[in-house]
């Protein structure tokens, strides 16, 4: 699927905020059925906000990854 270069930034996406501070990005491009995960960045280890921005994308409806 992942036919061109993506720009993380022009692209729709989740962001993960913690006490209103920006601490993580997930991007992404859906195609068809599928969705690819573009980016997924977290600025803060070991507190879940890579898992947290994974979650809201399957919550979003996203089931097919490739």
């Amino acid at each position: 699927m992942h036919r061109r270069p993506h720009e993380p930034a022009e692209l729709d996406g989740f962001v993960a905020e913690l006490d209103g501070a920006g601490v993580g990005l997930l991007s992404y491009v859906l195609e068809d059925d599928a969705c690819e995960i573009v980016s997924l960045a977290a600025e803060v280890q070991g507190r879940g906000i890579g898992t947290a921005l994974l979650d809201a994308a399957i919550a979003f409806g996203m089931r097919r990854t490739l």
